[in-house]
This record gives C-alpha cells, sequence and structure tokens, in this order.
C-alpha cells in the first residue's frame, strides 16, 4: 500500500502542501527507512507501528527521530521549512516505511500485523482511521494464507499428481553400409545379370554389420529406457515427497489444535506446574499468554487469542488490573523489555513499570485482555527479531 499517497489523497498532510518536490524527498526517505527498518533496525518495528498511529507521539520518539534524521539526508533544509518539527509528517514517514518494509518481508509484514491490531484497538486513530483501515485489511489478506498454511492445510491428496509420461516418437535411423551404396549404384547401372554374383561375396560383411547395428540399436534403447525410467522416478519422488510434507503438516495442524484444546480445557500451565487459577490475576494473564507463545509458531488465526481470552476471563473472574499491577507480578520477569526505544509497547511498559501509550497512566483493562495483548507483543518481537532475508540488501 502506498500510505504516503492514500493520505495525501485523503488530505491528511497539508503541511505539505502542493509541493511535488516535497512529496518527492519524502518518498525518497521512505524507502531509504524502510531499508533500515528491514534490516537493523528491524526489532524498531514494533515501536514504529505504535509511533505512527499514536497522535500524541513527541518528535524525540526514537521511531520518528530515525525517520527525521534520515529525512535530513533527503531533505537538508527541512528543519528550516518545519522549525517546530511536524510530527505528524514524520509519523506518516515511519508507517510508510514500515509498510513499504514489511512488503518485502514476511516476517516483518506478520510483525507489523500483531502490533497493528494492538494498537488500533488501544490508540484513538482519528482522521487517520481510513488508510489506516485500509493498511490493515491489506496485511489481514497477505498474513492469511500463510495462517491458513500451518493451521490448514490442504489435504495430501489434492496434491498427488503423478508425473507426465513423455510420448514416443518412433525414430528410424539410417544406417550406410558398403553392401547397400554397391547394390544402389549396380542398380542405377542396370546391370541385373550380375546383381547377385557382385553382391554375393559382401553378404557375410553385410550380415555382420547388421547385427552389429542390431546391438548397438538395442543398447540405445536400453539406455533411453533407463533414462526416462530415472526421469520418471525422480519426478514421481519430488511428488511423493511433496505429498508427505503436506500429510505431515496436516498432522502437526491436528497435534496442535489438540494441544491447545488440551491446555484450554485443563487450564494448566506445564511450565509451571501449576494451574492458572492457583496464581494471582496479574500472575494468571502474564503467564497464559506467555504459554501460549511457547505452544503456537509464529503465527496464529484470530481464534487463538480468542481461547487466551476466554481461559483468562474464566480463571480470573473477569478480573482488571492496571500495568502497576502487572509490573509487580511475580511473571513479570518472564517479559524482557526495555525503557528504550520508545514509545514502550506493553511488554517494556510492565517490565519497566513505565507508562505505554497503549494503556493510558491509571487505567484498568481486564485481565483477558492485558494476556491478549502481551501474546501480541511476543508474537510481535519473535517476528522482528528474525534474520532479514538475504536478498533484501541486494534487490535495494
Amino acid at each position: 500500500m502506498d500510505v504516503i499517497g492514500a493520505l495525501l489523497r485523503s488530505s491528511l498532510l497539508t503541511e505539505l502542501g502542493d509541493d511535488e518536490d516535497r512529496v518527492q524527498r519524502i518518498r525518497a526517505a521512505e524507502q531509504a527507512l524502510s531499508i533500515e527498518l528491514a534490516g537493523k533496525s528491524r526489532g524498531l518495528i514494533p515501536h514504529a507501528v505504535i509511533a505512527a498511529l499514536d497522535a500524541s507521539t513527541p518528535a524525540a520518539a526514537t521511531p520518528l527521530a530515525t525517520a527525521e534524521k534520515v529525512l535530513l539526508d533527503e531533505w537538508v533544509t527541512f528543519r528550516n521549512a518545519f522549525p517546530e518539527r511536524p510530527t505528524e509528517i514524520l509519523r506518516a514517514l515511519v508507517l510508510a516505511a514500515v509498510a513499504r518494509a514489511a512488503a518485502s518481508d514476511d516476517a516483518l509484514q506478520q510483525a507489523a500485523w500483531y502490533s497493528l491490531r494492538s494498537a488500533v484497538e488501544c490508540l484513538p486513530v482519528g482522521r487517520w482511521a481510513e488508510p489506516i483501515a485500509e493498511l490493515a485489511a491489506e496485511w489481514d489478506d497477505a498474513v492469511s494464507p500463510a495462517v491458513a498454511t500451518l493451521w490448514q492445510p490442504s489435504p495430501a491428496a489434492a496434491r498427488l499428481r503423478m508425473p507426465t509420461v513423455a510420448k514416443v516418437d518412433l525414430e528410424k535411423i539410417a544406417i550406410k553400409t558398403p553392401l547397400r551404396d554397391r547394390s544402389q549404384q549396380l542398380q542405377e547401372n542396370g546391370n541385373y545379370n550380375n546383381f547377385a554374383q557382385s553382391l554375393q561375396a559382401d553378404y557375410a560383411s553385410h550380415v555382420d554389420q547388421l547385427v552389429g547395428v542390431s546391438e548397438i540399436l538395442s543398447a540405445e534403447a536400453y539406455k533411453r529406457s533407463v533414462a526416462q525410467l530415472r526421469e520418471f522416478v525422480s519426478l514421481l519422488g519430488g511428488r511423493l515427497r511433496e505429498v508427505i510434507g503436506v500429510h505431515d503438516q496436516r498432522v502437526n495442524a491436528v497435534l496442535l489444535r489438540s494441544e491447545l484444546l488440551w491446555w484450554r480445557q485443563t487450564a494448566f500451565s506445564a511450565r509451571l506446574s501449576r494451574a492458572y487459577g492457583d496464581l494471582s490475576v496479574a500472575d494468571a494473564a502474564i503467564a497464559a499468554a506467555v504459554d501460549l507463545h511457547s505452544i503456537v509458531p509464529a503465527i496464529a488465526p484470530l481464534a487463538v487469542e480468542h481461547l487466551l481470552a476466554d481461559l483468562t476471563q474464566d480463571v480470573t473472574k473477569r478480573a482488571e488490573l492496571n500495568v502497576a499491577a502487572l509490573a509487580e507480578a511475580e511473571q513479570a520477569s518472564q517479559l524482557v523489555g526495555s525503557p528504550e526505544p520508545t514509545p514502550l509497547g506493553f511488554i517494556d511498559a510492565i517490565s519497566s513499570a513505565v507508562d505505554t501509550p497503549l494503556v493510558p497512566p491509571g487505567q484498568a483493562l481486564s485481565a483477558s485482555r492485558a494476556a491478549v495483548l502481551i501474546f501480541r507483543d511476543l508474537q510481535a518481537r519473535r517476528l522482528a527479531d528474525t534474520s532479514p532475508p538475504e536478498q533484501l540488501g541486494d534487490s535495494e
């Protein structure tokens, strides 16, 4: 999605005016920032999404400061043109760069997908609502096939296709022998009386040649048949391996769903060897999110989050808590965050006992909602921490 274009069409970047040169500089900075976000600053993606959607994000926030630095390389007089450091332009630049980086990297797109859903639920996007909804829908459509591949793979039988056997063209191999040449010469000369006598002496040699040719042809036929058989078996083996892989995916998907149902029904943490109901409200929310994160792969359908919310709501009796209560929980040690970079994600806020834009100071939220936000943040960070594709730097 062209985020800058969408915001301009919606008259949401009025500070740029109608100066096309300014827009081109913003687009150049967008490309440069996307390369940085897809490379050494991958871990900044969850923070960048929050910074882009939060209208109150200060210009000193890490993603906006990074964006401004990149923009100054493309637009040296930027601060002269905007002495007040317009955060809306920087927010737009950050969101556009995230979208561009996500378009070339599935892991980053999935990380941004998790972060965007939490940010949209927790932050008032205001007049950016329409472009944000369009971007969210685009990412939903992109992530859905990957989720389906892991969780609902197609039946193995549907993927089985026998290799085709090439049609055999009957070939006639021309054989030249002295006998054939002499017989053709005698026939052309019209010397039919001496035809048999002239060729009789060469019959034995001709028979030897015919036998030799037949041996060569039989060997060639055998060689070709073996080559075709090997090709067929190789193709068939590849198809069978593919089918077995699909079958394994279906088995793994069934096992994964079974493990999740068992986890939900027992409401028991194998990691802690304790029932969630025996924990405090804050500990239960954190423990359930961490355990679910360890069970599922990097991307999971929305049903998994509903399962988490249902379990947490059940064991905590719909209790509410705030960031301070989560930070004081024993299980908070399982959430490794940092006060840098800013703005803080949900895990950063819990591990550092500092406020986050996602939950205003003093605001309480249900334990089930807190568990879902923690789970999404864990998933997004795992995806953002993956190594960048090798071809990314080359393509740029």
